[in-house]
């Protein structure tokens, strides 16, 4: 049996219908058949009526790239984080629980980016990162300490 389905065009597909202008735009009115387009690359859907994609590479790589495109601020917010942590972490394990503010920043200590915040009454602010609290005096020492998690 040979197929109907035509190369998308102008000249095939009636513009005007009310069936195409309320249409899915994955499908396309081709003479009274329905060619079900992936909306990854565009190549026509054989197989079940409620099939959305060609295959599951196309699903894949549709769903990855609307995930990344959405999570690409978070992932960059992790990525400081990860990077205070670290610096943090080395600070406690070599015994440096009191820092100059100025020279954390040398190390490219982001200070503007935390997981929490409190503020005791009357007293400097205590900010966490991740399991580590660090509080900035008035003379610019940053005090760090760490929380054990309980197991």
């Amino acid at each position: 049996m040979k197929s109907d389905f035509r190369p998308f065009s102008r000249e095939n597909v009636n513009l005007h219908s009310e069936f195409f202008l309320g249409a899915d735009p994955y499908y396309l009115c081709l003479k009274k058949k329905m060619a079900r387009l992936c909306p990854q690359c565009g190549a026509v859907i054989h197989g079940r009526s409620d099939k959305r994609f060609c295959s599951d590479s196309c699903r894949c790589d549709y769903h990855n790239e609307r995930r990344r495109a959405q999570e690409k601020e978070l992932r960059q917010v992790n990525r400081i984080l990860a990077a205070n942590w670290r610096l943090l972490s080395q600070l406690i394990r070599l015994g440096h629980k009191d820092i100059p503010a100025a020279e954390l920043a040398a190390h490219d200590f982001n200070f503007e980016v935390y997981t929490a915040a409190q503020r005791p009454f009357l007293r400097q602010p205590v900010y966490w990162c991740y399991n580590y609290a660090y509080m900035i005096d008035r003379k610019g020492m940053v005090h760090i300490r760490q929380h054990r998690v309980a197991e």
